[in-house]
């Protein structure tokens, strides 16, 4: 049987380019505890590009912390006791390059 165009399948619409960044979002501040002290979720990423894009998907709902400051190496960053502390009371936490770091 030759292959038509007839019966090839349609095409589906493009999902947004953050779409998925949105619905992670969404779902790790929906499962965070009911009420914050401050009333704003705190957020903490381990990069700055990152920090970018969770503040123009989630705009003035969180609020955004950057563990590493833009031009410091990951390969000698160590968090500190009072940023370890704030990790552990975070609402969510967004981590590049989970895994890759050599032994």
């Amino acid at each position: 049987m030759k292959y038509t165009t007839k019966h090839r399948p349609k095409t589906m619409r493009p999902a947004p380019k953050n779409f998925s960044a949105v619905t992670i979002i969404l779902v790790c501040l929906g499962c965070g505890e009911s009420e914050q002290v401050s009333g704003t979720p705190r957020v903490f990423v381990t990069i700055p590009q990152q920090a970018e894009l969770v503040r123009l998907v989630a705009g003035d709902v969180v609020d955004v912390h950057t563990l590493l400051p833009a031009g410091q190496s990951p390969h000698s960053f160590s968090p500190t006791a009072r940023q370890m502390t704030a990790l552990a009371e975070a609402s969510s936490i967004f981590v590049s390059a989970l895994n890759l770091r050599r032994s």
